[in-house]
């Protein structure tokens, strides 16, 4: 590759946080360097003696779209101090927010709907053969079968109907720059299939770059209960955290988003059994990295432990388990300590 692009000052960008922070998915990485695909470009991405080298041929598409000419020390710098910021912004301190193209978000996030990251990676990898993603004209030629066909499932009618809708030029893609972000999600909403209020965030922050928008996930309900102790509808939370961060919300969403979702794979619990469960405790501290069925299968093997032992007459037997499980290249340790009173 050419015109190679080095990053001189790498503190306000980690690849692994860019890329994984869920705003794209044409994307790997291994053994410290990444490859990222968009259009019918790709850059290979590795840092270097503290600089991110980007090797690229097309320097100015990668430049706009790494959004190399934002200053994400002021954006960090203009977060500090509001609510939950702080930590957000030391653990994500390398996110940057891609500026992708309008086509590729609108048919990954409507991909993404209800889909977890490896199953729409390998949707997307379908569309888009030896990482090279269609054209409208070349996209419209896709029927709503062969959209099944890829594991689109019952998206595959919201895909057809929309690319249709594109293909017609029914809509015009450029207007939402012109709208704030509440009428570009209603825009976006009233004139694409499959598109929600959600998705329609997503579009306009990871493709329209508009920060006056804020994505509401499960995680994202997660932060708002963190900040105000009480549960809401989609439509409230967005608006009270797009009045709480202000010009920079769309920020604050990645880093907030990207340290709850992922801090909470490492957590430290402890539990207390009731009293009924006589002259014994358990605590049990875990240090979790793991995905969600991992947790739920070690979880489920835990207790069958518990309750097997709880119901003999073992209060003079002290258990240390050491289980050590690799998955995802990660190293789970459980440690299970009974305390006898």
């Amino acid at each position: 590759m050419q015109n190679n692009t080095i990053i001189t000052d790498a503190k306000d960008f980690n690849i692994k946080q860019t890329l994984e922070c869920g705003q794209l998915f044409r994307y790997t990485i291994k053994d410290n360097c990444a490859e990222v695909f968009s259009l019918d470009k790709k850059a290979v991405l590795y840092e270097n003696k503290g600089n991110i080298i980007i090797e690229n041929e097309d320097k100015e598409y990668f430049n706009n779209y790494f959004d190399l000419n934002c200053d994400y020390s002021q954006i960090k710098t203009n977060l500090s101090g509001l609510p939950l910021m702080d930590k957000a912004i030391k653990y994500g301190y390398g996110i940057r927010i891609l500026r992708q193209d309008i086509l590729e978000t609108i048919i990954s996030f409507i991909v993404s709907a209800n889909n977890n990251i490896p199953r729409i990676q390998g949707i997307l990898s379908r569309i888009a053969p030896n990482g090279k993603f269609p054209q409208l004209a070349e996209l419209a030629c896709i029927t709503q079968e062969d959209f099944k066909a890829m594991g689109c499932g019952y998206r595959a009618s919201y895909l057809e109907k929309t690319i249709k809708t594109l293909a017609e030029n029914k809509i015009n893609l450029l207007s939402p720059y012109e709208m704030n972000g509440n009428d570009a999600n209603k825009f976006l909403c009233n004139n694409l299939v499959g598109v929600g209020p959600k998705v329609a965030d997503c579009i306009l922050l990871f493709g329209y770059h508009k920060m006056d928008v804020f994505p509401v996930d499960t995680w994202v309900k997660k932060i708002y209960d963190d900040l105000f102790g009480i549960s809401s509808s989609p439509k409230v939370i967005r608006q009270k955290l797009i009045e709480t961060y202000g010009e920079n919300a769309g920020y604050a969403q990645q880093y907030l988003f990207y340290h709850k979702r992922d801090s909470s794979k490492e957590q430290n619990w402890t539990i207390f059994f009731p009293s009924t469960w006589t002259q014994q405790d358990w605590t049990i501290k875990t240090t979790l990295a793991l995905s969600t069925a991992y947790q739920k299968a070690i979880w489920q093997y835990i207790f069958t432990i518990i309750l097997n032992k709880s119901t003999g007459n073992c209060h003079s037997i002290t258990m240390k388990f050491f289980i050590h499980t690799l998955a995802a290249e990660k190293k789970l340790h459980l440690i299970f300590l009974k305390h006898l009173t």
